[in-house]
């Protein structure tokens, strides 16, 4: 070998064993095992050695009959196929075994039955089929398709091609099928429709051609002396000085077995590639003497049988230098790869070179060639420069000093303001990692491609750089796009890695910072953007937030990834119009983090997510009916089953929230609710554990301690869950004290005090007895009952046997029935279906075997424990007389009522017994029971909530003794009803107790508020009424008034006045249609300056009042009239004038204009009635002075009927309702006329 050449190839001879070499002289075909084991075929043997630097051994040798013409191995499938005296054989390999008819193991299975003779074929294996396509022996024009599996069993044959010309040898490229005649090399479509695809002539041979594969597309032909390089639709002649005898392969290199003279053989071996010729390419000569010598293809041994040696070519370990230094990258990168573990210390360090260097070179004719300009090769320049080891963000810098600032402007223009990366920079640090001896090598190509850049740039000053960036039919996104995805590549290999190939912090970002910027310009929604934000701590925040600035929904989206990414919790609840949704979604994500950065602020933030939660959806009721919702969140919030956090820790962080609120037992109550809720919800999601349960359980008691406190009322689903944990887990609450839990929350005690042994009713009774401080608490417990009653109902029958509109009497009467009482034993469970106390205890009573025992153990311990009124009146509301009688009637209510009496309850006790009372529908004698109670309600209730008042009147009404016996109690009775009283004995009395009351409720507005209200009762009945002073508006108003209208009944308006001025109007009468009462009201209302009459209302409302009704009001009481309103002037004790006109009483009373005003309407009336009574009366007194002369005829009978002598027909007379007077005797207006 010469050194001073460095030749890359160094010759081993090998003499021995020499038999085996003289065996393997004459070998017919051979084929690679393994690296190192090559396996030969003759007549009758195959033989496998292995070749170990200057030694060969013998693996296997294994005997047939036949001679082997042509083998096939694939390492993978550990398959052997062989063409045997012209027919296709197939072997499973094994060299593991000893034997031989064991490491050649041939497959006799055939499921075809052509397996030859064949002159020889070619294999592609596809989709795990192996595709053998053979040329026929007979035809030697034809090829046959045989398939077979990876075990070697032929299961398909198909011809399918004819040819014209004899083949002679045939071999795939790719996936088509190259055919070779004697002068003539055709490639055909082999899979789908069969077509040529290239004809080409070659130099006529004799023989068969040996092929050579370079790579999946390309091959080599050896046919007579020439060498034919062949892809998949072109054929091209290998130049050559020499006739070529044999070709072998050892990549990088080829070579050719040459005859440079009469039987004188020399090597010739030429580096990679084969496809043009490359300025890169050397050949090297070998002049070496070879006669006769046998060439393996796929391995360059020699195998000489005359001189008895076997030589073989190994690579040179130190050549790749001087091919790094002579500018041959390609081959020094393809010779290192071939040297594996042979390869020196160095070896990796200068194959990294001669790509960084041969990259060099592909920029520069980027530059200088506009054809180069095409995504293609901005990607083979990018994974050039990835293998030569050159740092990301070198390769960021690269794109952006000469790829972004001279060709895409726009994206450059989003590196300026923070980019300060120079081109000098650039190239101190590349030539950091570069040996010595090659620094110069790079820094001389660097210099050339500023050079070319330029160049370019100068030679493009008119027309500008980008424009011919598309020469290819590439796109500038296109470009980018592919960018983007090598960039992708790059980052995926160094996810995790605190540094990137030694770089600092700030390179690290430089890096990632630059692809997010330009995946940014690529595509501000894709999904390599959203990847980047979400995965990358190494950003420049400044450039983030700047190319983020403007405000869009995917500009929002993306901040909020990048903050996400950053821990940077405030960031993201400061972005302007972010959602909770996107809040909520941000926390969570962060808290899945092992690194969440300062935690405190999360749960900060998480606390302000439960309380902008709480405060959309209604604050405090949000809480207290949606238990559940806030459960859900929490979880969700807190990262469900896959929680980085602890169950006690998330507990302790809850429990520290504030919320803002300064009640420290409502703030105490809220934080232990949401902690008791997250606790449950583990439990439920997580396995329902004891352990689990038992930490739910204690949450539970430590809530309600501080719910009690703020009476808060727990939700059906939350108590449940406590029942069902401690039923499932008895012994957790077996030491819990029951009766130190709230009676608010009687089910969870009761649970306990089951479990306990203890009995349910007298626990029930006993929270009744502890709530009697809680007044509210029990009445919205009583309240709730027949809700709740009715929610469980529905539910058990499903509608079928409940109205929708039930009422309280219609259930109960459902509860009494013997059936709904036989299914409810059946159905009803304890603490379980309903969650009100008093629902509950009325479901013990009526499920039990006999109701009507229970119930009166029941009412009798509630009356002898004293329990509170709002109990007692409940326990009096499940009485019936007929379904649930009260044993000892009418005599055991007295003697409760005793025993109640004074008591602050008697009240709600009366409010029951009145209701049981009621039911019984009786008569006297037993009535007076029930008006007694009626009135001694009365007495004391604050409201008439049973509308006794009412009920006392229809009494009354309908029975005279009830009557009586109802006015001994007069001056305690409302005051309706000692109006009623009054009013049954004497009218004008009646009216005064109406006087009295709206003396009692007078106020500044009280006339006005009279007339409005009455007004507003009208339009009840007539929605279209307005009054407008006319004597039809008036006659309209009277007309509705005393339809609808009924004193002392229950249709009231809403104001003393109005109802005292209907009471009026409606007492009428018939005869006169005049109201005599409504005019003794004007003239209590005229009444002033009497120190004896108190009257605080003012002028105007008399005015008013009698503006609005003076065609019913009478002017002056006749006799009938004052005897009807029940005055009589010797006990009248009224000091007032009720005789005069009450027309010149109002007048006397007017005070100023606007009063005289509120009279017009009334004084019109009058003046027009006085006139025309005026003109009657005159016409009359004419008509009877006239009479004899006119109508009157009279005769010697007539006399008159004051003198009693006769009239004769000369004397003046006149007629005063028929009868005669002498006209001196009618003006001496006789009293007693003489006889």
């Amino acid at each position: 070998m010469n050194e001073e050449r460095n030749d890359p190839i160094q010759v081993v001879k090998i003499e021995q064993p020499s038999d085996t070499i003289t065996t393997l002289s004459s070998s017919t075909c051979s084929c690679l095992l393994q690296n190192n084991i090559l396996l030969f075929g003759k007549k009758g043997m195959m033989t496998a050695i292995s070749l170990d630097k200057n030694k060969m051994t013998v693996l296997h040798q294994y005997s047939f009959s036949g001679t082997i013409e042509q083998m096939w191995y694939h390492q993978q499938m550990h398959l052997l196929i062989c063409l045997i005296n012209s027919k296709l054989e197939s072997f499973q390999v094994d060299l593991n075994k000893k034997a031989s008819n064991e490491v050649f193991k041939r497959i006799t299975t055939k499921q075809i039955k052509n397996i030859g003779p064949f002159e020889c074929f070619s294999t592609f294996v596809r989709k795990g089929v192996v595709f053998i396509a053979a040329v026929d022996t007979k035809k030697k024009s034809s090829i046959t398709l045989i398939e077979s599996k990876t075990d070697g069993i032929f299961y398909k044959e198909t011809k399918v091609w004819n040819a014209e010309d004899k083949i002679v040898g045939c071999n795939f490229v790719n996936q088509n099928l190259v055919l070779v005649y004697p002068n003539k090399i055709q490639i055909i479509s082999f899979f789908g429709k069969s077509e040529t695809i290239c004809n080409k002539s070659i130099i006529p041979f004799k023989g068969k051609p040996r092929f050579l594969e370079l790579q999946l597309n390309q091959i080599l032909v050896h046919t007579g002396n020439c060498v034919y390089s062949i892809e998949e639709d072109a054929v091209n002649l290998v130049p050559s000085d020499y006739p070529v005898i044999t070709i072998s392969k050892m990549s990088p290199f080829i070579f050719f077995m040459q005859e440079f003279a009469h039987n004188k053989f020399y090597i010739t071996y030429r580096l990679e590639p084969m496809t043009h010729a490359s300025p890169h390419s050397l050949d090297f000569r070998r002049p070496e003497y070879y006669k006769g010598s046998y060439m393996h293809e796929a391995v360059p041994v020699f195998i000489s049988g005359t001189s008895k040696q076997l030589i073989y070519f190994t690579p040179n370990p130190k050549w790749y230098e001087s091919a790094i230094q002579n500018g041959h990258y390609q081959s020094a990168i393809e010779f290192i790869t071939l040297l594996g573990n042979s390869a020196d210390e160095h070896s990796e360090q200068f194959k990294k070179c001669a790509y960084t260097l041969g990259v060099m070179n592909k920029i520069i004719e980027f530059y200088k060639n506009e054809e180069n300009r095409t995504s293609e090769n901005i990607i083979t320049i990018l994974n050039d420069f990835k293998m030569g080891g050159i740092s990301p963000k070198n390769i960021l810098v690269f794109l952006e000093l000469f790829l972004f600032h001279d060709f895409i402007t726009d994206l450059h223009s989003l590196f300026q303001d923070w980019f300060t990366v120079s081109i000098e920079n650039w190239k101190k640090d590349m030539v950091k990692t570069f040996p010595g001896q090659l620094v110069k090598n790079l820094q001389d190509a660097l210099e050339e491609v500023i050079k070319e850049k330029n160049t370019a740039l100068k030679n493009n000053k008119t027309v500008p750089l980008q424009n011919h960036f598309n020469s290819e039919g590439h796109s500038t996104k296109e470009i980018i796009q592919a960018i983007v995805t090598y960039l992708m590549a790059v980052k995926s290999q160094i996810v995790n890695k605190e540094q990137i190939d030694g770089e600092t912090s700030e390179e690290r970002e430089i890096f990632y910072t630059s692809l997010v910027v330009i995946v940014y310009y690529l595509s501000p929604n894709s999904k390599e953007m959203l990847e980047l934000l979400q995965n990358t701590k190494f950003l420049f925040k400044t450039v983030i937030l700047k190319i983020l600035e403007e405000h869009t929904t995917i500009n929002k989206k993306l901040l909020i990834e990048y903050y996400i990414s950053q821990n940077h919790i405030d960031g993201v609840f400061n972005i302007n119009g972010i959602s909770y949704y996107d809040k909520r979604n941000a926390v969570i994500r962060i808290l899945q983090k092992k690194e969440t950065g300062d935690k405190n602020k999360v749960y900060k933030k998480i606390e302000e997510l439960i309380e902008e939660k709480i405060e959309s959806n209604g604050g405090r009721k949000f809480i207290e009916e949606n238990n559940m919702k806030l459960q859900d969140e929490l979880y969700l919030i807190f990262g469900k089953e896959k929680s980085v956090l602890g169950i006690d820790e998330i507990c302790t962080i809850i429990e520290g929230w504030e919320f803002g609120i300064k009640d420290e037992n409502e703030v105490n109550e809220f934080r232990n609710r949401l902690s008791c809720l997250y606790c449950l919800k583990c439990y439920k999601e997580q396995g329902e554990t004891e352990e689990l349960g038992k930490e739910v359980i204690e949450k539970y008691i430590i809530h309600i301690k501080y719910a009690s406190i703020n009476n808060i009322i727990l939700t059906d689903e939350y108590i449940k869950s406590f029942i069902e944990i401690s039923n499932k887990y008895p012994s957790i609450v077996e030491k819990i004290n029951y009766s130190i839990i709230s009676p608010l929350y009687y089910k969870i005690r009761a649970c306990i005090g089951l479990i306990q042994h203890q009995e349910l009713m007298p626990m029930l009774l006993q929270v009744c007895k502890e709530l009697k401080e809680q007044e509210e608490v029990l009445d919205d417990i009583y309240n709730d009952s027949f809700n709740q009653l009715v929610k469980f109902m529905l539910k058990l029958f499903n509608q079928k046997k409940i109205p929708q509109n039930v009422t309280k009497e219609s259930l109960m009467t459902l509860l009494y029935s013997p059936s709904i009482q036989k299914i409810l034993k059946e159905e009803y469970i304890p603490l379980s279906l309903v969650n009100n106390l008093f629902a509950e205890i009325s479901l013990i009573i009526f499920t039990s075997t006999n109701p009507i025992e229970v119930y009166h153990h029941i009412h009798q311990q509630i009356v002898k424990d004293h329990l509170p009124g709002t109990v007692i009146r409940f326990i009096w509301d499940l009485a019936d007389p007929m379904a649930l009688p009260i044993k000892g009637g009418d005599e055991e209510i007295k003697e409760e009522l005793k025993i109640f009496e004074g008591d602050e309850d008697r009240q709600s006790i009366l409010e029951g017994i009145i209701g049981y009372l009621e039911k019984k529908k009786t008569k006297k004698p037993e009535g007076m029971l029930l008006t007694d109670c009626y009135l001694e309600y009365l007495k004391i209730a604050t409201s008439d909530r049973l509308n006794a008042t009412s009920k006392l009147n229809d009494q009354m009404q309908n029975t005279p003794v009830l009557q009586k016996h109802i006015e001994k109690d007069y001056d305690k009775l409302p005051w309706i009803l000692r109006c009623r009283i009054q009013h049954t004995k004497c009218k004008y009395k009646g009216l005064l107790e109406y006087f009295k009351q709206m003396k009692n409720q007078y106020s500044s507005t009280f006339a006005e508020d009279s007339f409005c209200e009455l007004d507003n009762f009208i339009r009840r009945f007539d929605r279209t009424f307005n009054f407008d002073g006319t004597s039809g508006s008036i006659a309209k108003m009277v007309r509705l008034i005393r339809q609808n209208y009924r004193p002392f009944n229950k249709v009231h308006p809403n104001h003393i006045g109005a109802e005292t001025i209907m009471y009026c109007v409606c007492q009428m009468n018939i005869s006169t249609n005049t109201s005599a009462l409504l005019s003794f009201l004007v003239h209590l209302l005229l009444e002033k300056d009497n120190d004896s009459f108190d009257n605080p209302f003012p002028i105007s409302f008399a005015l008013e009042l009698y503006s609005r009704f003076y065609p019913i009001i009478p002017l002056k009481f006749t006799e009938g009239e004052f005897k009807w309103l029940g005055v009589k002037f010797d006990t009248f004790e009224l000091n007032i004038d009720i005789e005069t006109c009450l027309f010149n009483k109002m007048l006397d009373r007017v005070e100023s204009f606007d009063d005289l005003q509120i009279l017009l309407p009334a004084i019109y009336s009058y003046a027009r009635k006085y006139f025309y009574l005026s003109i009657y009366s005159n016409a009359i007194k004419g008509l009877t002075i006239n009479s004899n002369k006119r109508y009157e005829v009279i005769d010697r009978k007539t006399v008159c009927y004051k003198c009693h002598d006769q009239i004769s027909a000369t004397s003046a007379f006149v007629v005063n309702n028929g009868q005669y007077a002498h006209e001196d005797c009618n003006e001496l207006n006789l009293e007693n006329p003489i006889n």
